[in-house]
């Protein structure tokens, strides 16, 4: 009974607590920096757990430990820099392997076994690394700043894009109304029109008086014609009537006229009475003849 309560503990204990991946004593590729400045070299951070060693491991630009066709050759680690402590190693590449905008890194162990790997898609930028976070049991992350041969810093904050400001619409200019030129009311100096009802005047006096006409605001030109409105004024020509002449106009009321028709209408009928005995006289014949 006492053995199968030891295997249940054991069991529970490695699921409660996991192996990471360097507790079988293998180092783990902790940072690298694949795009250097001009002048600079390529280099690779390795996390070293206790009792673990790079003695004669290998690093390749790709998981294919045979064959360095069409890639570059793999380099033997065999000199590296300490960091700030025992677990953080760098190693210089002496000539660069890793492309800039995308590649693989892997680390071999001395028979060719792949210990660890990592392939980024696109460059990070000039001076610029990628590495775990936290240290060797994280994933891989573009780092806020290069971190070589210490703890890794955090991840680069990723950029938010700036909204492009939105121009507000601008209001069309209202047109502007072309004035309506005025049209000037001219009164034609070969007519007059009277409105007066029921007037009888002198038609001799009448015509023979000048006519006069005056315009207010106004300059006949030396043609004798009068200017026209200018387009785009507001001023309107005033007419002003001259003066009539002085000359005193009889004028009858309509009972006079009344009258009148009433005398030539007796007048004509008297006068159609006269014209019709006369003939009948004429003809021997006499309406008022008395009886002999």
């Amino acid at each position: 009974m006492s053995y199968c309560r030891f295997v249940l503990v054991l069991v529970g204990f490695c699921l409660l607590f996991p192996l990471i991946s360097y507790a079988d004593g293998q180092p783990a590729i902790n940072e690298f920096l694949p795009h250097p400045s001009s002048g600079n070299r390529e280099w690779v951070e390795f996390y070293i757990p206790d009792g673990a060693s790079l003695s004669n491991c290998w690093i390749d630009d790709d998981t294919d430990f045979g064959s360095d066709s069409g890639s570059s050759a793999k380099e033997q680690i065999t000199t590296v820099t300490s960091g700030s402590d025992s677990q953080h190693v760098i190693y210089e590449l002496s000539s660069s392997m890793f492309n800039n905008d995308g590649d693989t890194i892997a680390l071999f162990a001395p028979d060719g076994t792949l210990i660890d790997q990592y392939s980024y898609a696109s460059d990070p930028g000039v001076d610029i690394s990628i590495g775990r976070t936290p240290d060797a049991t994280g994933g891989f992350q573009v780092l806020a700043g290069a971190t070589r041969g210490s703890a890794n810093s955090s991840a680069k904050p990723t950029d938010t894009p700036t909204p492009a400001p939105t121009d507000k619409p601008t209001k069309a200019p209202k047109s502007t109304e072309t004035p309506v030129p005025t049209k000037v009311k001219t009164t034609s100096s070969s007519s007059v029109v009277t409105s007066t009802k029921n007037v009888i005047a002198d038609a001799t006096s009448i015509s023979n008086a000048p006519l006069h006409t005056s315009f207010a605001n106004t300059t006949i030109g030396s043609n004798g014609a009068h200017p026209t409105s200018v387009l785009g004024t507001h001023t309107k020509a005033v007419l002003t009537p001259a003066a009539l002449p002085k000359k005193r106009i009889l004028i009858k009321g309509s009972t006079n006229s009344i009258s009148q028709v009433v005398v030539v209408t007796i007048g004509g009928i008297m006068l159609l009475l006269c014209g019709i005995l006369m003939y009948l006289k004429k003809r021997g014949i006499w309406i008022f003849q008395r009886d002999k």
